[in-house]
């Protein structure tokens, strides 16, 4: 089974199982953004430790990836699942705190809100003034 799809049926058995509190995936701008929109979303922060490599192709690599969150009660399930599936998994860190803790950088929940959602206001009074 191709990496992909393999991905997918594991996402797929994964919300039927209902072992995931959330997932998101990495194809608009990587790890980094899926965390940060996950963060957003759910107005919890998190500190992850990424696997080793180059930062920056860790953070923003857009390669068939998700970010799931869990449960601790349910991380080992979750890993059997990903292993019947041949999917790597990687324990990256915990869901919790005000803060969008990337490893590499810091940036408080509340500053990342305000850049997300005052974005486009700002742009327009920009474009207008």
């Amino acid at each position: 089974m191709g990496a992909e799809k393999a991905l997918q049926a594991f996402l797929i058995e994964g919300a039927k199982r209902g072992v995931f509190s959330s997932v998101h995936d990495c194809a608009a701008g990587g790890v980094a953004v899926a965390l940060a929109e996950s963060a957003l979303a759910g107005g919890v922060g998190f500190s992850v430790t990424l696997e080793q490599g180059e930062s920056h192709r860790m953070l923003f690599s857009e390669t068939p990836r998700a970010v799931i969150s869990c449960s601790s009660e349910k991380v080992e399930q979750v890993r059997q699942l990903a292993d019947d599936y041949g999917v790597p998994i990687h324990t990256a860190g915990t869901v919790s705190g005000d803060v969008l803790d990337l490893g590499t950088f810091r940036v408080p929940l509340e500053v990342a809100k305000d850049m997300f959602e005052g974005v486009f206001e700002r742009s327009l009074r920009a474009t207008v003034a």
